[in-house]
């Protein structure tokens, strides 16, 4: 059984879950519980009595990104892939857009599904087409200078995120919400400053400015993204499964 987010609160889904754990032990020789991070496995543990593995997360985009040199007239290439959708920081999201549409040295890339709460154009703000094929979402993130991943915090306390994966793995910039499991996972590389506690009230442009350029970051960067090359991707996760299928 694989188990992605977190219930424990919800009185009627956790019951579900070990009437449902209840059958599949009773039917199988051998019952595993499956999560896909180490937050989410440790809280599970002091919630359910059963046992549980931290699998690999399959989501990978191998890149190399190639850092310009520092010029005060650089143009910021940024995107914030993903649905249009609550859990995804609707509001996080707009309050982004309406700062970067006052400054000329930045554009954006939005789902179109976000369209509706601007009524003016802006020169400096596009609307993608939701659902992008995998060629064209690897081109969105491979020609973006940075991604942003506003998420809900409170969605994502303990959910990961498979553009997180991508994002990292393909060496770039990303800046995500405080208090999420992306955001544990860059404390964790020396990147706590890519981390944005409020996104109305944050200089989250001016902070890209300075670090985007920052051999410093960029090398805590690369580190993260070897790692997360070596210990995720599809061959890991396919590894781990079988290793769990062959007991």
């Amino acid at each position: 059984m694989y188990y992605r987010i977190d219930i424990s609160k919800n009185i009627i889904k956790k019951f579900l879950f070990k009437f449902c754990c209840s059958l599949f032990k009773r039917s199988c020789n051998e019952f595993n519980v499956l999560t896909d991070n180490k937050n989410l496995d440790t809280l599970f543990q002091k919630n359910f009595t059963y046992t549980s593995t931290v699998l690999p997360i399959p989501h990978i985009l191998k890149n190399k990104r190639n850092i310009k040199k520092n010029n005060n007239n650089y143009n910021f290439s940024l995107w914030i892939p993903g649905p249009f959708r609550p859990d995804k920081g609707t509001l996080n999201t707009i309050n982004i857009v309406n700062e970067v549409s006052k400054n000329h040295k930045f554009e954006i890339k939005i789902n179109q599904g976000y369209k509706k709460f601007f009524s003016k154009k802006r020169q400096n703000v596009t609307f993608i087409q939701p659902n992008l094929n995998q060629k064209k979402y690897s081109e969105m993130l491979v020609n973006s200078d940075v991604i942003l991943i506003p998420y809900d915090h409170k969605s994502y306390k303990y959910r990961t995120s498979g553009i997180f994966l991508e994002a990292i793995s393909a060496n770039k910039l990303t800046l995500v919400s405080a208090n999420t499991w992306m955001a544990d996972e860059l404390k964790k590389n020396n990147l706590k400053v890519l981390i944005v506690k409020d996104w109305l009230n944050s200089n989250f442009l001016e902070l890209i400015e300075k670090v985007f350029f920052d051999k410093k970051i960029n090398q805590s960067l690369k580190n993260m993204q070897q790692k997360y090359l070596k210990i995720h991707g599809p061959k890991s996760f396919i590894k781990k499964m079988q290793k769990i299928i062959s007991k």
